[in-house]
């Protein structure tokens, strides 16, 4: 939901060949807020039903098989309220791919309490080793 985030997609996307702007076919969907707030889902979905046509059948419930995020959780308090919002968007036999960064107090220890209180199941897959000069604090 961030519009700084949003700007970055769709810069990268540009810098891949994919032009991304609100309201075209392909479009950058209304940023979404993490959370429990229907109104805010109930908009995603209609942007989702009404730019990918062919992704859900009207009767179809809206969720998806999928979800992919990369350092999103980045300070206190988030992943619980990312893990909630998760849980309400992916489908039951769906997957998250989550890559974290652990940063202000945000362990990996914390990110999998907060998925197993929210009902999912965690599996670590494997750890990237990042060079001595990468910073990881904020």
């Amino acid at each position: 939901g961030d519009e700084v985030a949003l700007t970055l997609l769709k810069e990268n996307a540009g810098m891949n060949g994919v032009e991304l702007t609100r309201g075209s076919a392909a479009g950058v969907p209304p940023a979404y807020l993490w959370g429990d707030d229907d109104s805010r889902i109930n908009a995603l979905e209609v942007w989702c039903r009404n730019h990918w046509t062919d992704g859900w059948g009207s009767d179809e419930k809206f969720e998806f098989d999928t979800i992919l995020a990369g350092d999103v959780l980045y300070k206190e308090g988030l992943p619980e309220v990312f893990f909630s919002s998760v849980k309400r968007l992916l489908a039951p036999s769906g997957v998250l791919l989550l890559c974290h960064v652990p940063r202000a107090e945000v362990t990996h220890e914390r990110v999998e309490a907060a998925a197993v209180k929210a009902g999912m199941e965690f599996e670590e897959v494997e750890k990237l080793s990042l060079p001595e000069e990468a910073k990881l604090e904020d």
